[in-house]
């Protein structure tokens, strides 16, 4: 922890302990240490960014503002060094913290993304704002004090956690709720990222079985604007039974981008393996047709599927085994993506197998490819995309079986010709 921010921490903890400091004029047109204004606190969201893979699901902040001695910071908790912390996040090793900055260098790293900032006034009694702030700085006294779980302490949930502790005895009860917050966090998750479709491909190949799993309500708040919409009509509990607003006002947009989110720049996956599946049919009828057509396109395309499939299975098989994130346990995905046909390859390629071995392993993994994508009809978030790359994949698999067992016809038509 640097300097600087323990000087802001001790600027924070000066400001929710000692009284106001100044002039008797001054001091008139300034609220009273116990009055409700003199500390103020927000909920903020910064909307999702499409420039960095972190960004996808927004952002969610906490703003402490004491107009008395000039304070207004954002507490915002963060993974350290995103996007140098690559390795250490796919590892699960990735620390994370509550960094403090003023709400004017805040929002002018959102402008400089383009991201449209919100905040949400909290209905927070003093002595609640007061806790608060104490939670906070002595947070992030503590530095990287965590380690980065985007799933069950992400910075929405870590967020309104230390509300919940500001609150002490009494409770959070939440009201109506956004439709989709009744499934399950990977549909949740699945919804969240509709305006990023190749990151919703991408988590959803990375989230276990644990986001699948039902969780309260709480838990199920990951991303700030699903809180943002949850606190509207929630409310703060005491310990007698006591109701008031969890919000004491209207939104107010501090800052407005002015423009959307922009997506990844690449198509829309659905129309890139839509494409790819398309390409797989043509290639194979026509092979079909004429088995000396279009060889270099075959081998081409069959080469590219298979290392897709090589290097996917390989991504899965270190989630599962090797690394520690959060959610990385057994994936349906698995069944498509893992290392046997990789194996397999090596195998054949140490010890050649016969044409007749061969075609039972791509009539096998053909099979489970085309039954993966009958049984993934029924499941939730239907992953399109991956099932026309799947669709290509089994077609490829079923025309080798095919070309295998004319092999096997020639081979027994002229039994001094080797396999």
């Amino acid at each position: 922890m640097n300097v600087r921010n323990i000087i802001m921490a001790i600027a924070g903890i000066l400001c929710v302990s000692l009284p106001v400091r100044g002039g008797a004029q001054e001091a008139d047109s300034l609220p009273a240490p116990d009055s409700a204004d003199f500390i103020t606190v927000s909920f903020v969201t910064s909307a999702p960014s499409g420039r960095a893979i972190y960004s996808t699901l927004g952002h969610a902040t906490l703003r402490m503002e004491c107009p008395a001695y000039e304070l207004d910071y954002c507490f915002s908790p963060e993974i350290a060094q995103p996007l140098s912390e690559a390795f250490s996040f796919f590892a699960g090793k990735a620390r994370a913290g509550l960094i403090m900055a003023r709400t004017s260098d805040y929002l002018e790293a959102c402008r400089a993304e383009g991201r449209t900032v919100t905040a949400y006034p909290l209905n927070l009694t003093p002595d609640e704002k007061r806790e608060l702030w104490r939670l906070l700085d002595t947070k992030v006294a503590e530095g990287l004090y965590m380690e980065y779980d985007y799933l069950n302490r992400g910075c929405g949930i870590e967020a309104m956690s230390f509300v919940d502790m500001a609150i002490g005895r009494g409770r959070i009860g939440y009201g109506d709720v956004p439709a989709w917050l009744s499934g399950s966090r990977r549909e949740i998750s699945f919804h969240g990222l509709e305006a990023f479709p190749w990151m919703r491909l991408f988590i959803m190949l990375m989230l276990g079985d644990e986001a699948d799993e039902e969780v309260p309500l709480e838990k199920k708040l990951m991303i700030p604007s699903d809180i943002a919409a949850a606190l509207a009509d929630a409310e703060i509990v005491d310990t007698a039974g006591v109701r008031r607003p969890m919000l004491s006002g209207e939104p107010v947009v501090l800052y407005e981008s002015g423009a959307s989110c922009a997506p990844f720049p690449f198509p829309d996956p659905l129309w890139v393996f839509g494409a790819v599946l398309l390409w797989t049919v043509v290639l194979t009828w026509v092979q079909c047709r004429r088995p000396d057509a279009w060889r270099s396109g075959g081998r081409v395309t069959d080469g590219v599927l298979f290392v897709v499939q090589a290097v996917a299975g390989l991504f899965m098989a270190y989630l599962w085994w090797c690394s520690d994130l959060v959610a990385t346990g057994w994936n349906k995905y698995d069944v498509p993506f893992n290392v046997l046909p990789l194996l397999v390859y090596v195998a054949g390629r140490v010890r050649p197998f016969p044409a007749a071995v061969w075609q039972k392993v791509y009539l096998v993994y053909g099979g489970v490819l085309a039954a993966f994508i009958v049984a993934c009809v029924w499941l939730p978030c239907p992953d399109y995309p991956l099932w026309c790359l799947f669709g290509a994949m089994a077609v490829r698999c079923f025309y080798q079986a095919c070309m295998n067992r004319r092999i096997r016809r020639k081979i027994k038509l002229n039994p001094k010709k080797r396999e």
